[in-house]
């Protein structure tokens, strides 16, 4: 987006990035001629399901309730090699894909 700003010195205005103008009003060089107005009111933009959303349901409720060693102990059962350090997020992922193959 850009601003307009006024010299403070010379009278003048010039027309800059925010991010310039937020600085030379900052320090005092300048001052601010315009205001940042959005071009276009903000929408809520609706993303579709991912492959993992349509996953979790009462099948996977569980995996919320574990915390991260049952998880990976749970993994072990299934067969899965996970790095120890693996966090919950990638286990319970791992998990829902054994799972989702399995069926």
């Amino acid at each position: 987006m850009t601003v307009t700003v006024k010299d403070l010195k010379t009278g003048k205005t010039k027309t800059m990035a925010d991010r310039f103008g937020r600085i030379l009003v900052a320090i005092g060089k300048h001052e601010y001629i315009t205001t940042s107005i959005p071009e276009s009111p903000r929408r809520a933009v609706l993303t579709p399901k991912t492959q993992a959303d349509d996953l979790l349901g009462d099948d996977n409720a569980d995996l919320d309730k574990m915390d991260l060693p049952a998880l990976h102990a749970l993994a072990i059962t299934y067969g899965l090699t996970l790095h120890p350090q693996t966090g919950q997020k990638k286990v319970k992922a791992a998990i829902i894909a054994h799972r989702a193959e399995s069926k």
